[in-house]
């Protein structure tokens, strides 16, 4: 699954209250949240600072606000990407902290001064397990940046996050095995 929000340039009707979804939406965040609990995963493309307390414990970050200072994405080495700093076209960003989520990049800011300084190195891109699914959060909008490094994370997020076929082929007429675990919304029991 990906998700992208898309920001409103202005939003005068509240929809980005808490509270604002109707019974619809929640019964799709309910579902998803199944879905990735079972092996399924998620990319959240987060451009709006509010927060969806259903999909906290998918994506384990806590959504703290909005940054519009963000001026370098500095990648990590890990799962979805080579270390590389790139320059960020758009200086918006979604300020998190990190709950049980991997912080695989992050976001230098500007302070007032003008120095980039560790306590303004914002997580911008995290990986998560929850119960059988994985979910990967970027905290900035990585399409507006058009850059060929950020294409190329975003296809390798989606290829990590791909149940593997092995585990989701049955075939008919055959004894398959079963595994089974009893599960409290991705912690093992």
């Amino acid at each position: 699954y990906m998700i992208i929000e898309v920001r409103p340039e202005q939003d005068d009707h509240g929809a980005n209250e808490q509270g604002s979804e109707n019974i619809g939406q929640q019964y799709i965040w309910k579902e998803l949240i199944e879905a990735i609990n079972n092996g399924e995963g998620l990319i959240y493309i987060k451009t709006r600072p509010d927060e969806k307390p259903d999909l906290r414990d998918i994506l384990g970050v806590k959504i703290k606000g909005e940054e519009k200072h963000a001026t370098q994405l500095i990648l990590l080495e890990s799962q979805i990407a080579n270390a590389n700093t790139i320059d960020l076209k758009e200086e918006k960003a979604i300020q998190i902290t990190l709950e049980k989520a991997i912080q695989v990049a992050y976001i230098n800011t500007k302070d007032n001064m003008g120095h980039n300084e560790k306590e303004y190195q914002l997580p911008a891109i995290t990986i998560n397990n929850y119960g059988l699914g994985k979910a990967i959060l970027f905290a900035f909008n990585p399409i507006d940046n058009n850059n060929p490094i950020l294409n190329q994370v975003i296809v390798n997020a989606i290829n990590y996050i791909t149940p593997d076929a092995e585990k989701t082929e049955l075939t008919t007429n055959s004894i398959e095995p079963i595994n089974t675990r009893i599960m409290n919304l991705g912690e093992e029991l």
